[in-house]
């Protein structure tokens, strides 16, 4: 038998006379070979922290996939003006990589970008293919200044002055 998605697989023999036996298999993850985002891209409003952005090291079948020892993660944006990424979810501790544990498949990094350019990030590591994801940035959903609109006006004493827009 040969499987290509991780988990248990149950084989059926059978002949005739002789009825049939069961057995389970298990299929595991073959070695990594590539990079991928568990998560999906993201819309960000200039200037905030981005939920986490979650890597996977992944198999040839896409299955994720074990490092054998600790993987050094570069992570990169482009156009890089401003991108800063975080190794914590308050945005503080600015990191230019991420590891993947011994062991493990997964790591998560943030972002905040200053401006409302749409950047791909990319995550590469020696030995495995890159992933890349472009991800949203929204001009600020919090308004920051009032600001007048109209022209200042001169209006006699006692009349009703022109509309002011704010």
């Amino acid at each position: 038998f040969k499987g290509t998605v991780v988990g248990p697989v149950t084989v059926t023999a059978s002949a005739i006379g002789l009825g049939s036996v069961t057995q389970t298999e298990t299929i595991n993850a073959a070695p990594p070979d590539h990079l991928a985002f568990a998560t999906g891209a993201q819309t960000v409003p200039v200037g905030q922290c981005s939920a986490a952005a979650t890597l996977q090291s992944r198999d040839p079948f896409n299955n994720p996939s074990a490092v054998g020892s600790v993987t050094p993660v570069g992570l990169a944006a482009a156009p890089p003006g401003g991108f800063t990424f975080y190794s914590d979810s308050a945005c503080t501790a600015a990191v230019s990589s991420v590891s993947l544990a011994a062991g493990g498949s997964a790591v998560s990094f943030w972002f905040r970008v200053p401006s409302p350019s749409p950047p791909t990030v990319t995550a590469t590591a020696a030995g495995l293919t890159a992933a890349s994801q472009v991800e949203t940035i929204s001009a600020s959903l919090t308004p920051t200044v009032l600001v007048f609109i109209s022209a200042a006006q001169n209006v006699p004493a006692g009349a009703c002055s022109a509309a002011a827009r704010v």
